[in-house]
């Protein structure tokens, strides 16, 4: 369900479903997207793409053509998209009457460094993905760079917003129960 913002800067409203950027994303938040020139995309935004349906991930790298994103709860890089693909980017998001402003400089710190993180777990294992080898291409390093990779993401949004975060130990509580 999309709500089209009545103001003049074109916000859509969109409610989460699913799992793959928690612990910044859970279900039930409500991400409000504004429009954006994607040459301005950095490590570490996180944006709405359409590929038959809208997806919810963080860029973790860019260039003129393509921009390379994840789930920060993902072990895999989506495929490579056209920055054509994207709706906008995530200025806002709410959760349990609380907000979050993606343009406050705690939250642009936040984003980017476990943007970085995600790059870092990406350059991993890029080459068995694009090989399209993914279950006998693993090696070693993939398991642990994965689980540092998303234990990082938590410890990131702890040490700086750890209200945020009890609220995602929170929600994911929730829904673990069903």
């Amino acid at each position: 369900m999309v709500q089209q913002d009545s103001s003049v800067t074109g916000d859509i409203h969109i409610p989460v479903v699913g799992n793959s950027m928690v612990p910044m994303l859970i279900e039930g938040d409500i991400v409000t997207v504004s429009p954006l020139d994607t040459h301005k995309l950095v490590c570490g935004d996180i944006i709405i793409r359409w590929n038959n349906e809208f997806i919810v991930h963080r860029v973790v790298a860019v260039n003129t053509y393509h921009t390379y994103t994840t789930g920060d709860a993902c072990y895999w890089m989506d495929p490579v998209h056209d920055v054509g693909n994207i709706i906008g980017k995530v200025r806002l998001i709410t959760r349990s009457g609380q907000q979050a402003d993606m343009d406050q400089f705690q939250w642009r710190l936040i984003n980017r460094m476990i943007g970085y993180t995600g790059w870092l777990q990406v350059k991993f294992v890029w080459k068995v993905q694009v090989s399209g080898n993914r279950e006998n291409g693993k090696n070693w390093l993939h398991g642990p760079s994965y689980w540092m990779s998303k234990r990082l993401n938590s410890v990131i949004l702890f040490l700086f917003e750890g209200h945020w975060y009890r609220y995602s130990i929170q929600g994911k509580q929730k829904y673990d129960k069903y």
